[in-house]
């Protein structure tokens, strides 16, 4: 009994054996073939396909890193045009400020013009002017070479302390003459004149409080050859004082003769000297300074000098 169960048992095996065996050779996979796994390009063509893929990459580095080189270089060449045209704007609205201030100020000058033209200044000549307005400076040149500044006040006057030490005329017309407002003791006036006419009696000069005819008269003096005197005096509230005369010998003032004449302030008075020598003394009668001197009578004057 036990025998026919092992073969029932075998034959069942045996069976199943055959179907699985029928079935793996249905289901079976292909046998592996390296080939089938190839590349499809050979390692030659590879390498081609590298080297132009690389040249062309660098190719178009390069063109990148000209188009970048042109663009900077653009960029800086419209930079300087443009820095350079700003300068230029610069520049000229510089200028144009410039000339409009200047325009403004010789307006705003002209405007504030005080002072008489510096060309009227006696006594030498203007070297250089910046304007007749308040503390304008007008360089000047006296006769004896002294350059000084002149400073316009806002007295209209040009400045007092700026004065010529010397102040010279040629042929002098008669009349007033403004001294220096620097004049006081020490100063001097001297002519060079001729006595015309007669002779008989002509005035030489006055000092005088100011330039009015009626003004007072701190010295008057007048030259009379026939009786051979210069004589002296003072005018005050239109009356004359009395008379100083002077008889020195020789008396070297003749008509139609050129002779020199000098008048010197100082504390006490006024001093004459003819040609030089000292002819007289006049003591102040009033004790104010003069501030003209007038030139009028019979004579012709061919210089005048002022020293301070």
């Amino acid at each position: 009994m036990s025998v026919m169960w092992s073969m029932e048992f075998l034959l069942v095996i045996l069976a199943n054996l055959v179907v699985d065996s029928n079935s793996f050779h249905s289901y079976a996979a292909n046998p592996f073939k390296a080939e089938n796994f190839a590349p499809s390009l050979s390692a030659e063509k590879a390498d081609k396909v590298m080297t132009e893929f690389q040249e062309k990459t660098d190719d178009k580095l390069n063109e990148l890193e000209d188009e970048i080189k042109n663009s900077q270089s653009l960029a800086e060449s419209k930079i300087t045009i443009l820095e350079t045209e700003m300068k230029k704007l610069a520049n000229d609205t510089k200028s144009a400020v410039d000339s409009q201030l200047s325009s403004v100020r010789k307006v705003m000058d002209k405007i504030a013009e005080v002072c008489p033209n510096p060309s009227s200044l006696k006594g030498g000549k203007v070297l250089k002017s910046t304007g007749r307005h308040v503390g304008a400076q007008v360089q000047f040149q006296c006769t004896d070479g002294e350059k000084l500044a002149f400073t316009c006040l806002a007295t209209g006057e040009w400045g007092a302390k700026s004065q010529c030490s010397q102040t010279y005329w040629e042929n002098p017309p008669l009349g007033a003459y403004k001294l220096p407002s620097t004049f006081g003791p020490g100063s001097a006036v001297t002519f060079i004149a001729e006595p015309l006419g007669t002779g008989h009696m002509w005035s030489i000069f006055d000092f005088k409080k100011n330039g009015d005819d009626k003004a007072d008269i701190l010295l008057h003096t007048s030259i009379r050859t026939k009786i051979r005197s210069i004589v002296r005096n003072s005018r005050q509230n239109g009356h004359y004082g009395r008379e100083e005369r002077a008889h020195l010998s020789p008396f070297d003032i003749k008509v139609g003769q050129p002779f020199n004449f000098t008048a010197v302030l100082d504390k006490i008075g006024y001093k004459g000297y003819v040609n030089g020598d000292h002819y007289f003394d006049f003591k102040h009668r009033v004790k104010e300074m003069p501030q003209y001197v007038a030139l009028r009578g019979q004579m012709k004057v061919n210089s005048m000098k002022v020293r301070i």
